[in-house]
């Protein structure tokens, strides 16, 4: 949207009163299917398709574009375990891993190994997103910080 539009719709969104919930997104989801909301704002869309496999009245729509944060894995310098934690990883990153992730209708990081479901990502479900690496997000959560506390906190 760029920042001027962005700040525009923010300022519109927050003149709604929405709610503001500290939860995760996946809780928060679990709320608006019990009724405590009418809508939740930020879900991962794949927990929107868990639970409608589940029978929950559950689905996303793709509002562009899609904001997508990379998520990254290590190991804590003084882990109890270090080795535990490498084949954790290394688990994680094989296709065998990624097959594992699949099952449980999470979305795969490698695009050799698809989504249960089509749709889901970007390159098959003919939707825009803006993919945010680690070191970008983590340079903007301050000024993220305070939009949210400025618009949706006062």
């Amino acid at each position: 949207m760029g920042e001027a539009r962005g700040t525009d719709y923010l300022k519109a969104l927050a003149r709604q009163k929405v709610v503001n919930v500290e939860a995760s997104a996946r809780a928060i989801l679990d709320q608006v299917i019990a009724g405590e909301y009418a809508i939740g704002l930020m879900s991962f869309n794949h927990h929107t398709v868990i639970s409608a496999q589940k029978g929950a009245p559950s689905d996303w729509l793709k509002l562009e574009p899609v904001p997508v944060a990379l998520d990254a894995a290590g190991i804590l310098k003084d882990a109890p375990h270090p080795n535990a934690a490498r084949l954790l990883i290394e688990f994680l990153t094989s296709e065998e891993g990624q097959r594992a992730l699949q099952k449980a209708d999470y979305l795969p990081a490698m695009t050799s190994v698809p989504a249960m479901k089509p749709g889901l990502r970007p390159e098959d479900g003919g939707f825009k997103a803006t993919f945010f690496r680690p070191d970008e997000t983590y340079d903007r959560v301050p000024r993220w910080l305070q939009v949210v506390n400025d618009l949706f906190r006062s």
